[in-house]
C-alpha cells in the first residue's frame, strides 16, 4: 500500500509515529527511494520500550545498508527529548538525520488543564469530598503489574473505611480477576472499582487524589495534569 501511494501521488514526505514495529517498517520499506520518510518518536523511554535500543553499530549498519537484511528505516528521525536524542547521535546518526522536537504528545494536555480540576470532576460523579481515592494505573507488562496490585492491596488493608481504590488495566494486560482476588485475600472490607480499559484516562486522574503507575507513560500524564505519581519499580 505505501509503495502504490507513493508511486501515484507526488508526496513530499512520510511521517508517522514511531517505535520500530512491523507496520512501520512495512511503512518505510514501501515508500523508500519515492519520498522522504520521518519517524516521530513519540512516546516516553521506559523499561518496556526496548525497541529503541539497538546494540553498538546496529543502527547504523541499518541506515546505512550495511548488511543485506538491512531492516527499513525512516530517513529522518524526529525525537521528543534529550535522551533518545542522544541515543541516536551515539549510533551514529548525523545531525542532519535528526531533530529534536520537545513534548509533542503532553504539552498540549498541559497548556489546556494547567491545575487539575479535582473538586469538579468528583462532584460530576457525585464523591464525597471527605473520600480519599487511589487510582492505580497498571503497565503492559505481566509480572510488575501482579506486583503492583499485590503492594495496592496490602496498602488498602491498612488505610481506613474512607478510602477508595480504584484500578485501570492496560488494554493489552487486562488482570481484573487478579485486583478481585488480591482484594479478597488481603484486603476483604477495602472498597474497590475497576474501570473500564478503554474509559477517560484523562478523566479518572483528574478525579483522584493519589494516582499510582507502573511501567507507563501515563505518569506522564499524570504529572501534565497536576498530580505527582507514585511510580513503582518491580523488585525495588
Amino acid at each position: 500500500a505505501a509503495k502504490q501511494l507513493t508511486s501515484n501521488q507526488r508526496l513530499s514526505a512520510l511521517v508517522n509515529p514511531m517505535e520500530f514495529q512491523p507496520m512501520e517498517r512495512a511503512l518505510w520499506a514501501g515508500a523508500g527511494g519515492r519520498t522522504k520518510r520521518f519517524g516521530v518518536q513519540h512516546s516516553a523511554y521506559s523499561r518496556n520500550h526496548l525497541m529503541y535500543f539497538f546494540g553498538d553499530g546496529e543502527l547504523l549498519a541499518y541506515a546505512r545498508q550495511r548488511v543485506l537484511d538491512a531492516s527499513p528505516l525512516p530517513d529522518y528521525f524526529i525525537l521528543a527529548g534529550m535522551r533518545p536524542y542522544e541515543d541516536m547521535r551515539r549510533q551514529g546518526l548525523s545531525q542532519e538525520e535528526i531533530a529534536l522536537c520537545g513534548a509533542a504528545r503532553y504539552n498540549e494536555l498541559r497548556q489546556q488543564d494547567g491545575v487539575r480540576s479535582r473538586g469538579g470532576s468528583r462532584a460530576q460523579v457525585g464523591v464525597p469530598p471527605q473520600i480519599v481515592e487511589v487510582l492505580t494505573l497498571t503497565s503492559q507488562l505481566r509480572e510488575e503489574s501482579l506486583g503492583l496490585i499485590r503492594v495496592v492491596a496490602q496498602a488498602a488493608a491498612r488505610c481506613g473505611n474512607n478510602y477508595r481504590f480504584k484500578f485501570k488495566n492496560h488494554y493489552h494486560c487486562v488482570l481484573e480477576q487478579d485486583v478481585a482476588r488480591e482484594f479478597a485475600e488481603k484486603a476483604p472490607s477495602a472498597v474497590f472499582d475497576l474501570l473500564d480499559v478503554h474509559g477517560p484516562l484523562h478523566d479518572y486522574i483528574r478525579g483522584a487524589d493519589v494516582v499510582v503507575v507502573g511501567a507507563t507513560t501515563a505518569a506522564v500524564e499524570a504529572l501534565a495534569l497536576g498530580h505527582c505519581p507514585f511510580v513503582f519499580f518491580a523488585g525495588a
